[in-house]
């Protein structure tokens, strides 16, 4: 959406203001160098900010400021460099009073509102990729019973299929496939979007531990699962590994 410029009369000066909604207009242009994230994320006052943000939704400087009783210049500060790595967006709004219209900033999320927080959380586990896999794989398996015990009651599909609804219903648009090596789920979807390829150890790992955990709870009888992230440009592939 274009910005839309207007002014309103005050007396005798008029004041312009500004509305600016879309990613053109608050300073992020579609792509960032995942560098560029990580910088912004390796600062703890910068994370207590995106929390703050994720907890109201969207906020001036100032009320951040008040919250969390740091200097207005400092909070605006790290909401440029926030914005500038694509964490947050901004929008200005008119006062109804003279001077600069009010900006608002809110976390910019890809899926849900959840993900900025995601990624900071992300950010802080190891940075040695085969402990960041297992941290992730740790957290996710009792993600993935959860989801499968807590679904409406019911008629129960079959286990794998119960899975693969479960999955279906996170946003990973799964496909149940068997071909001449196995079984496998092709997933074309990712909730996660952009941030399983900033932080593939930690996503994938947690994703694995998701399907691993769904699978024991429905019940369905694989030993293993070999995850593939990324296995052709449009899917993740999951091939599963029979028991016994």
């Amino acid at each position: 959406m274009a910005a839309v410029a207007g002014c309103r009369a005050t007396g005798r000066r008029t004041t312009r203001w500004r509305t600016t909604t879309g990613p053109e207009q608050d300073g992020y242009r579609g792509h960032v160098d995942p560098d560029a994230r990580q910088r912004a994320l390796a600062s703890e006052a910068r994370l207590r900010i995106l929390r703050r943000l994720e907890e109201r939704g969207d906020a001036t400087a100032r009320e951040l400021a008040e919250d969390l009783s740091r200097h207005e210049n400092t909070i605006r500060e790290h909401l440029g460099t926030l914005e500038n790595a694509g964490l947050v967006s901004a929008r200005e709004t008119p006062t109804g009073r003279r001077g600069r219209p009010s900006r608002r900033y809110q976390p910019r999320t890809e899926h849900d509102p959840h993900t900025g927080l995601a990624r900071a959380l992300a950010a802080q586990i190891s940075h040695r990729p085969e402990a960041a896999r297992e941290q992730g794989r740790e957290a996710g398996r009792p993600w993935g019973e959860r989801l499968v015990l807590e679904r409406e009651s019911g008629p129960r599909a079959e286990p794998l299929r119960e899975v693969v609804a479960v999955l279906d219903e996170l946003g990973f648009a799964p496909t149940l496939r068997e071909d001449a090596i196995g079984t496998c789920i092709e997933m074309r979807g990712c909730p996660f979007g952009e941030l399983a390829r900033e932080q593939t150890d930690v996503v994938c790992g947690a994703h694995r531990g998701l399907l691993e955990g769904a699978l024991a709870a429905a019940g369905a009888g694989w030993d293993g699962i070999d995850l593939a992230p990324f296995a052709t440009s449009a899917a993740c592939v999951a091939r599963l590994e029979p028991s016994g």
